[in-house]
Formats: C-alpha cells, sequence, structure tokens
C-alpha cells in the first residue's frame, strides 16, 4: 500500500494555486510481500495530459508472529531506491551459507566494480554502491546492471543513477 502522508491537507485531492507549491509524503506499507505498483496523477488546466510519477516497491517480510522460521530462497530482492544519488542499496537473500558474488556492470557490459566476492551467511543481506568504479572515481548519470551469483543461482537487475 502507498499512503500519501500530508498533515497541512488530510483530504485529497489537493487544489493549488498558480503560486503555490506543496510537498507530498509517499509512505510505503506494504502488507503483502511481492512487487507493489501505483500511479500518482497530477493534473493542471493547462492540458487535458495528467502528468503520471510511476512509484514502485518491494514488499518482504520483516518479521514473522506465527513462530514458525519462513522459508528461506536464494534470490535477488532488488535495489532501492532506483533511480538514484548518490547511493543504492541491492539486498539479496540465500538459501544456505554459500560463495557470494555482485557486481556492477556499465551498459557496455564492462565490469566496473565488484561489490561483494565472499562467503556469506544463510539469510538476508544488502550492499550500497555509491556509484563509482573499482578505482574510487564516479561515474556518470546512466544505466547501470548488477548481477548476484550465489551457487547456481544468477540474477540480475537494472537500475539509473541520476546526477
Amino acid at each position: 500500500m502507498f499512503q500519501i502522508v500530508d498533515t497541512q491537507f488530510p483530504d485529497l485531492p489537493i487544489i493549488l494555486q498558480a503560486s503555490e507549491s506543496q510537498s507530498l509524503v509517499i509512505r510505503y506499507l506494504p502488507t503483502d510481500i511481492g512487487n507493489h505498483h501505483a500511479t500518482l496523477r497530477i493534473t493542471d488546466n493547462m492540458d487535458d495530459n495528467p502528468h503520471l510519477v510511476e512509484i514502485s516497491g518491494v514488499g518482504i517480510p520483516l518479521s514473522n508472529t506465527d513462530g514458525q522460521s519462513p522459508e528461506l530462497t536464494t534470490r535477488l530482492l532488488g535495489n532501492y531506491p532506483n533511480p538514484f544519488n548518490p547511493v543504492t542499496s541491492i539486498r539479496y537473500s540465500l538459501k544456505e551459507r554459500g560463495p557470494v558474488t555482485l557486481e556492477i556492470y556499465n551498459l557496455k557490459g564492462q565490469m566496473v566494480r565488484r561489490l561483494e566476492n565472499s562467503v556469506k551467511s544463510a539469510g538476508e543481506h544488502s550492499v550500497a554502491w555509491d556509484g563509482k568504479d573499482a578505482h574510487g572515481s564516479e561515474l556518470g548519470s546512466g544505466v547501470y546492471f548488477y548481477k548476484l551469483s550465489s551457487g547456481s543461482y544468477s540474477d540480475s537487475g537494472k537500475m539509473i543513477m541520476l546526477k
């Protein structure tokens, strides 16, 4: 569930005059596991075409109240925020302890940085990427890919760095 939190205007829609502005806080409170998407629709009186802002998030269990341990799986959980500037966090889970590599690639398919290359325990993990290459140089805006490998498992995702 995505929720717009605005104490100044608790009732939606919000109507603003030409010289006014309003900031909105959008809170993501997932009630289900999985990918969630929503669209924020902004209209004006200049034309009939609304401005659409796509919002997405991934819901994963953070606690368990039934007394049973959730089943772990090895999977890439994605990165957040995306697009990002200057840092994004890449999350993954491992079913069992094992070797992990997590690498960043540019659009040409060249590896620009290896974030993980070690043995990790079972469970969820998160690694931050600061938009820098293996030499510590800042990379430019653009599309980058991250690839997670662990045993026979391999998956990748796309992220966008905006500066």
